[in-house]
């Protein structure tokens, strides 16, 4: 199950939860790597957080959830750039799992906040993403930012716009509930392809984390000819969307068969 690097194709791996590979104009991109062996992370009680989701019983759920659909060797080989849409423990391991990234691999990250974490792990090429955009091997990587919680903000989130000449644009939506911004960068930037993270995640103090099939519904209805792919499912404790919920809701709304919802390791490719 790997990528090719051919310039004349864009390809979406869904790993697992928000890990996710990409084919962009013949560069891999590993967005997320949250590479942890299942049930690592522990569950909401054990971590002792203070967070906690809706559900009370769902608080003792290890997660990951799932294994890695195949090993963290596969995962890695090719892999040009990392990007690390924020620093939250189902993105990203923070305390043990991240030594197998190659150090010397470039990482985006959002902000000067998550650029002095990600320096304290000893990467030594980190790149900050930027709203006016950063170039790289003829690819420019455009910032969105995310409302990562409908009652209060779970920390800074962000998504990614890709853009390169005569390619399809691809939008990492990211950790964010559906708002205006949202709206603002699909309707500015017409994405032809949208990864969306869509289990609906939620904890008592933040309310609603990320999206849910309403949102994917609405970006759907914003712009029907984009290719909707639905991430971040079936992983974490707190999500009540799974892929066979999202498969029925969806199709309770008719549009299920214009939405992938890939199972892990699969492989989606798209050509211009």
């Amino acid at each position: 199950m790997k990528l090719s690097k051919d310039q004349t194709k864009i390809q979406i791996q869904q790993i697992r939860n928000a890990t996710v590979k990409a084919n962009y104009n013949g560069k891999i991109f590993l967005i997320d790597p949250w590479l942890a062996p299942k049930g690592a992370m522990g569950s909401f009680n054990s971590l002792n957080t203070g967070f906690n989701p809706v559900d009370p019983e769902r608080a003792n759920i290890p997660m990951p959830m799932c294994e890695l659909p195949f090993s963290i060797k596969e995962i890695l080989d090719g892999v040009d750039y990392y990007i690390l849409t924020h620093v939250h423990p189902d993105h990203f391991d923070l305390n043990y799992y991240n030594e197998v990234l190659d150090r010397n691999t470039p990482i985006f990250v959002q902000n000067e906040e998550d650029y002095e974490f990600i320096k304290s792990l000893n990467f030594k090429d980190i790149r900050i993403l930027q709203e006016t955009g950063n170039i790289v091997d003829d690819i420019k990587l455009t910032k969105i930012e995310g409302i990562h919680g409908s009652l209060l903000p779970c920390g800074k989130s962000s998504g990614v716009i890709f853009e390169s000449q005569n390619k399809p644009t691809l939008y990492f939506v990211g950790d964010t509930i559906m708002y205006e911004g949202v709206k603002r960068a699909i309707n500015f930037y017409n994405p032809d392809i949208i990864v969306v993270n869509g289990a609906d995640a939620e904890l008592t103090t933040f309310g609603h984390l990320i999206m849910d099939d309403e949102a994917v519904a609405t970006i759907h209805k914003l712009i029907p000819n984009a290719k909707i792919i639905v991430s971040h499912l079936d992983n974490v404790a707190h999500g009540s969307i799974t892929r066979e919920v999202m498969y029925q809701r969806l199709s309770e709304k008719g549009i299920v068969h214009d939405i992938l919802i890939p199972e892990d390791g699969e492989i989606y490719t798209f050509v211009k």
